[in-house]
């Protein structure tokens, strides 16, 4: 909870100070290009069970565009939505998650990008589900191959709320890190 507050006052802060210098819904601007991307990403997700660590493969798709709502002055918001799928020891998570980035681009076709995730997770358990909410902080480095392909990483760290399916609290530590290559096409 505390790190809620904190990230939240944080961004509240940094908002206030610079957004005289925002444009707002640049989707409304005759010059706003979206910018699509499409990828696909694999990896490695790191949780615990049982106080027992396990990694496992983590697969999914991800979209990002420009940010239709806000275009900061001397950089972009990259939107990122992702669905990520992880299976192993009897647990399957099937997560939906936006990623809003700020992107700064460190040569001619490489960006590297960070910032907050927001999301909702579908977890199994042998016959047991639940729905989580998730928030953390992320990163990510692009590089284009040429004018439509690009490969990445990402990296990001998770928190869950806790899972509690009826009256039973399960031994499962969802908090994860987890660290996903991608390659992608850009319209």
């Amino acid at each position: 909870m505390k790190r809620t507050i904190f990230l939240s006052f944080f961004i509240t802060n940094l908002t206030i100070l610079h957004a005289d210098d925002w444009d707002f819904l640049p989707i409304l601007d005759s010059n706003y290009r979206s910018e699509l991307c499409l990828a696909v990403l694999g990896g490695n997700s790191h949780l615990k069970k049982d106080n027992k660590s396990s990694n496992a493969t983590s697969y999914g798709v991800e979209v990002s565009l420009n940010c239709p709502l806000i275009k900061l002055p001397d950089n972009i918001i990259k939107q990122h939505g992702s669905i990520i799928g992880y299976s192993k020891n009897n647990i399957e998570l099937l997560s939906f998650e936006l990623n809003p980035y700020q992107v700064f681009e460190i040569d001619n076709g490489t960006t590297i990008g960070a910032g907050p995730s927001f999301g909702l997770t579908s977890i199994e358990i042998g016959n047991k589900d639940d729905t989580l909410l998730t928030y953390g902080l992320g990163g990510s480095i692009k590089k284009e191959i040429n004018d439509v392909l690009f490969i990445g990483l990402n990296a990001h760290y998770l928190w869950t709320s806790e899972m509690h399916i009826g009256d039973e609290h399960l031994n499962v530590d969802l908090d994860n890190l987890r660290i996903l290559g991608k390659i992608g096409y850009q319209f």
